[in-house]
């Protein structure tokens, strides 16, 4: 099945954001480095976290995998804990633009949930080598020796 192209938009936009988390490692890096601090390394270890899932994610929304459709939902639900933890935590002066920004998110990552959930594009992670599913376990070969690839 071809690739929707919401699909091919949302891991470009994936493989970005992961390698802008890649970025702001090698930056405070820079920064650690240069002034022999070792405080930081938590955030590099979180940052490098998010930025190999989001990349590994955004490599499998391009190979149509499913796990990569359950990866985004990860990060969604990743993300809007954090902004929820970042508004609670906030300067009382601070807060109507965190709340407004995590707002935008949620419909923003709702749609983005919502499109992944449609059954065109399901239908595009489904695999299509697996007829049912007592079949799931078997390898596309073993199916096609037993004929069960032929619908036989």
């Amino acid at each position: 099945m071809n690739r929707p192209t919401g699909v091919k938009i949302l891991a470009v936009l994936l493989f970005a954001y992961g390698a802008a988390f890649a970025v702001r490692i090698g930056m405070l890096y820079w920064t650690l480095y240069s002034e022999n601090r070792v405080d930081g390394m938590a955030k590099m270890i979180s940052w490098g976290l998010v930025a190999s899932v989001a990349m590994v994610t955004a490599v499998g929304l391009w190979s149509l995998k499913e796990r990569a459709r359950w990866g985004v939902f990860l990060i969604g639900g990743r993300n809007l804990a954090y902004g929820a933890f970042g508004i609670s935590v906030a300067p009382s002066e601070l807060r109507g633009e965190y709340t407004a920004l995590l707002a935008f998110y949620v419909i923003l990552f709702g749609a983005i949930a919502i499109y992944l959930m449609r059954p065109d594009v399901e239908r595009a992670f489904a695999d299509p080598y697996r007829e049912n599913d007592w079949e799931r376990g078997k390898s596309r070969a073993s199916r096609k020796a037993s004929g069960a690839a032929d619908g036989i």
